[in-house]
């Protein structure tokens, strides 16, 4: 931008609009497409600090984000890597009650087979 034709109270003005859009936008962007992009535009002295600064703030807030993300990703994945186990496990524990309830069965009838075997008739009266 060429300041030389610009009135002063434009070169003061313009760069603090831009840092407060900018600020704004990053303050009510809640996903990573809604934050604004760099501020490419050149300053003087005070303001071309402020403008990295910013500059800065985006990209550390762009990282922390994306961070956030990747994190959310990897434990939506565990979760179901839970879910998976535990119905594998709710799976396997329902099979062995079956096999022990069938187990018992054979057994209580194997026993009581045994028992009126070996009984004499004299031990029911």
């Amino acid at each position: 931008m060429k300041w030389g034709m610009f009135p002063l109270h434009c070169r003061i003005a313009t760069p603090l609009h831009v840092a407060k859009d900018f600020i704004v936008g990053m303050a009510n962007g809640t996903q990573m497409e809604l934050i604004p992009e760099k501020i490419s535009d050149t300053y003087l002295g005070d303001y071309e600090k402020l403008k990295d600064s910013i500059n800065f703030i985006e990209g550390q807030f762009n990282q922390v984000l994306a961070e956030i993300n990747s994190s959310a990703d990897q434990v939506e994945s565990g979760a179901g890597q839970v879910a998976s186990a535990s119905q594998g496990l709710s799976q396997g524990a329902s099979e062995q009650a079956g096999s022990v309830e069938q187990i018992s069965a054979v057994e209580i009838d194997r026993i009581s087979r045994r028992f009126i075997w070996c009984a004499s008739p004299d031990t029911y009266n």
